[in-house]
């Protein structure tokens, strides 16, 4: 799995996220003018980590065995009814 991230962008992604909460003392920092400065800084990267997340749930799902993924889609899908 840890590939898998490097492989499709989102280990960058979440080094990134976790670098800018570190940066603005989130999540302990209450100041709302933190949150916004964290959520402009990271505004520009939202869409590329969106697509990467996609990329690589797709690929995880090629990485089970076809009864891991039935049993993974009925465990995901069943608490959403």
């Amino acid at each position: 799995m840890a590939r898998l991230e490097k492989s499709t962008g989102v280990a960058q992604c979440n080094e990134l996220r976790a670098a800018i909460s570190r940066k603005y003392g989130l999540p302990s920092n209450s100041d709302p003018k933190a949150f916004e400065a964290a959520n402009r800084e990271l505004s520009p990267h939202y869409t590329r980590c969106y697509l990467n997340e996609g990329k690589f749930w797709v690929a995880f799902l090629d990485l089970m065995t076809p009864e891991q993924r039935a049993q993974f889609t009925r465990e995901t899908h069943d608490g959403r009814r």
